[in-house]
């Protein structure tokens, strides 16, 4: 407690609470830093599963897979198409028998 004390005593003789200039670029750059970090996080989100897909790994943890189940989470990486009715991976944009979406 004592440190936080003397860190913002020592802070205080140098920055001057008045000027909001460094307050407003600090700001700034967070908000840059935040929309970066969310802006990564979905294309991630979107993108990695069909990759994993594309390399015949399981879309959740990337174990390869070798059947309708994959070995290294459970998780399952067939299910049926909703227009024929055949086995289609998870995290394919279309269905290699039909080609719906």
């Amino acid at each position: 407690m004592q440190a936080l004390v003397l860190a913002g005593d020592y802070g205080s003789d140098y920055v001057d609470i008045d000027e909001r200039g460094p307050l407003a670029i600090s700001l700034t750059g967070i908000a840059f830093t935040l929309a970066a970090f969310v802006g990564l996080h979905r294309y991630l989100r979107r993108h990695v599963p069909l990759r994993r897909a594309r390399r015949a790994e399981c879309p959740s943890c990337a174990w390869p897979v070798r059947g309708s189940h994959c070995e290294g989470c459970g998780r399952v990486v067939e299910e049926a198409c909703p227009a024929c009715q055949s086995a289609r991976r998870v995290g394919t944009p279309r269905c290699g028998a039909c080609g719906v979406a």
